[in-house]
């Protein structure tokens, strides 16, 4: 519990004071009767209050923030929502926060609770209508319900809080006055006051499934959280509970610095507080938001004005941002800094005067981000206004979305490429291969290069690029770009590849396109595409992401992409609520013949094509020569040199065994001291 100072506690009985001596009552009132002047004394229904016990670890627990949101936006004033991390999803990982508390686990453990699964809630920690187990707990499906019926109830009494806060004390006072307007069975009951925080940014799994509350940075902000409480967990007694009873006490609270670590803002505070029969058994409950002295008060909002690359080949930022003073107070210093791929911040200042709606733009010199990367540009601030006499209680309108910026090295790839990721770990992708998260965020950090997972759920290829689609919200998009490819030595560019993509559920629609740019990423132009079914569903989970762990579970494609010139090819995925999605064995080719005709051939045919154990090379001849024949993988290397063959005029068929090359693309390339001609063959 809290370290806190009760200033008032007061229990008046009115009907015992109508008969208290002049010179009593007027004793009484230097303890505060008069007091007594913002709650209400007029019988009203509950409140609901939902206690929900979430964690960071949760997928779902972000739905059950927005119905608990929802809730109060449709019932201003009548719903109270009390987040309360605890459980194994809330355990954090090395170098995540703590968000919970010794009260909240408390409250959670509470026998009558019996949580069963997470997220769960309490609604007035009654039994609802579809309770988890036996106890008060109960599903996010079932809160709008039981809030409802709750809202439909008389409440015996009425509470009201009001909080402010000191900032030469640093200090929060709440006062809390209880008034029953009804009667009850019991004798007694529990008044519990508790300090929540809002916008608390930090991480949250399964942060699309409520995206309104994921910042720019691709943090989450989490809101209602149970912090602290100023009564012990399950509240203080009142022992006098008869109707037109009255109760209050004054609490203070000394701001920490952090709680576990993690910083407390205290213009983000709110105070709640419950009336309850016991334990259990919450009778109504109000919330309230710390009020700011005015003279500390400030709102900055900030807007992008930075110049940012043209394409993917302009490597050149500018940063600037543009400021405008929302609040009376004049604003007359401040920082705000930038950093590129979490480097050093660089900082700018402000310093002059700027008065309510008066604007004002900081830029930065340009800088060149590195070529061959993928850059992201975030910002943080405005921060130490005024000195840090004021405070920005409005964060809402000045978070710059974090900006992500692909440098491609131009031309880099100038030969094609058979990528298989046997040599790579997982997370890294190769030179020049890019992760971009196009929109959305349910998909940021879910592409990895993965064999799978524990046997046997591993991929019959091994390593490959998994795109963990069931994180995606429907709709988020995410690709791997290649390039940029030097058009001008592979010629007539064309990709071949093999994907595998497992369902959700039956509604499950993700979709894979094949892509292309010819000018540095400005437009694309799909070549390929696929979705839902046409992906050839290898199976179905909703428990578990499953892998490609036999061969048939893989199906190949080959596209001509029909581009010349600096060329980006990108595999785009568009999350449909599937389970997972999987690509291997890419490569990269030229689709033409090189090198000069043979004046002496009139024709080469190979056949078949795509071929297994056996290739026939068919060559008519206009007259008796020699030619070279050499079999070459699409990066170069000399795989079969079939050595010189004599040709007659007419047909020659000329036989080879490829029951020992492994599958994939290959070049037969017939020479002699007229030139070469190179023909594409495929092997399965």
């Amino acid at each position: 519990m809290a370290k806190f100072t009760a200033i008032i506690n007061l229990q008046i009985n009115k009907k015992i004071m109508k008969k208290i001596s002049f010179l009593g009552a007027v004793l009484l009132a230097g303890f505060s009767v008069s007091a007594q002047n913002f709650v209400s004394t007029t019988a009203s229904n509950k409140n609901a209050i939902i206690e929900e016990y979430t964690g960071i670890k949760c997928t779902w627990c972000p739905a059950g923030h927005k119905i608990g949101n929802d809730l109060v936006k449709a019932n201003p004033g009548r719903v109270v929502l009390v987040n309360i991390h605890t459980g194994g999803y809330a355990t954090p990982s090395a170098g995540q926060p703590d968000f919970r508390t010794s009260e909240g686990d408390a409250i959670a453990g509470h026998s009558a609770v019996d949580i069963k699964g997470y997220p769960a809630g309490t609604v007035n920690r009654v039994k609802g209508s579809t309770p988890q187990g036996v106890g008060t707990a109960s599903s996010r499906g079932t809160w709008a319900v039981d809030a409802s019926t709750i809202m439909s109830q008389s409440s015996p009494v009425n509470i009201a809080v009001q909080a402010s806060y000191d900032k030469a004390k640093n200090e929060v006072t709440a006062v809390v006055e209880v008034y029953y307007t009804g009667t009850q069975t019991v004798t007694s009951n529990m008044v519990s006051v508790a300090i929540l925080e809002n916008n608390i940014d930090g991480p949250q799994t399964g942060g699309s499934k409520y995206p309104e509350k994921v910042n720019p940075d691709g943090s989450y902000s989490h809101n209602h959280m149970l912090r602290t409480m100023l009564t012990p967990a399950f509240g203080e007694a009142i022992s006098t509970i008869a109707s037109s009873s009255f109760w209050t006490k004054t609490y203070t609270w000394k701001v920490p610095a952090d709680l576990k670590g993690v910083p407390v803002k205290f213009w983000d505070l709110e105070v709640a507080a419950w009336v309850a029969e016991d334990q259990q058994t919450i009778l109504t409950a109000t919330d309230t938001k710390v009020t700011l002295p005015t003279s500390i008060l400030s709102d900055l909002s900030a807007t992008d004005k930075s110049t940012k690359p043209a394409s993917q080949c302009d490597h050149d930022y500018t940063p600037s941002i543009e400021f405008e003073n929302m609040e009376a107070n004049i604003i007359r210093s401040f920082d705000m800094s930038y950093s590129v791929n979490g480097g050093t911040p660089v900082v700018k200042s402000y310093a002059g005067s700027l008065a309510k709606n008066a604007k004002t733009t900081l830029t930065w010199p340009k800088v060149s981000l590195p070529a061959g990367s993928v850059n992201n540009i975030a910002y943080a601030g405005p921060t130490n206004i005024n000195s840090g006499a004021l405070i920005d209680v409005n964060g809402s309108n000045n978070k710059i979305a974090s900006s992500q910026f692909v440098a491609v090295a131009s031309n880099a790839i100038k030969s094609g490429l058979s990528e298989d990721f046997s040599s790579y770990s997982t997370g890294n992708l190769p030179t020049n291969w890019f992760n971009i998260v196009e929109s959305g965020t349910g998909m940021v950090g879910r592409t990895f290069i993965t064999s799978g997972f524990t046997a046997p759920n591993v991929s019959s290829r091994g390593n490959a690029i998994w795109f963990s689609t069931s994180f995606g919200a429907s709709g988020d998009e995410v690709s791997v770009m290649i390039g940029e490819l030097d058009g001008s030595a592979i010629k007539e560019i064309g990709v071949k590849f093999a994907y595998a993509a497992a369902a959700l559920d039956a509604n499950s629609n993700d979709k894979l396109e094949l892509m292309v740019s010819n000018d540095c990423g400005k437009t694309w132009t799909t070549k390929w595409a696929k979705t839902g079914s046409e992906l050839n569903y290898f199976g179905t989970n909703n428990q578990s992401i499953i892998a490609p762990a036999a061969e048939d579970n893989w199906n190949e494609a080959t596209v001509n992409v029909d581009a010349t010139g600096g060329v980006l090819v990108k595999f785009k995925v568009t999350t449909g609520k599937g389970n997972s999605l999987w690509l291997d064995d890419i490569q990269v080719f030229s689709t033409t013949s090189t090198g000069a005709e043979l004046e002496s051939v009139s024709k080469i045919t190979t056949y078949p094509n795509p071929v297994n154990d056996n290739l026939s090379i068919d060559i008519s001849s206009d007259e008796a020569s020699s030619i070279n024949v050499k079999i070459i993988d699409i990066m170069g290397k000399v795989i079969m040199d079939l050595g010189s063959k004599e040709l007659q005029t007419g047909l020659n068929t000329i036989s080879v065994n490829t029951s020992s090359l492994a599958s994939g693309m290959y070049n037969v390339e017939v020479s002699s001291t007229e030139g070469s001609v190179v023909k594409r063959i495929i092997v399965e």
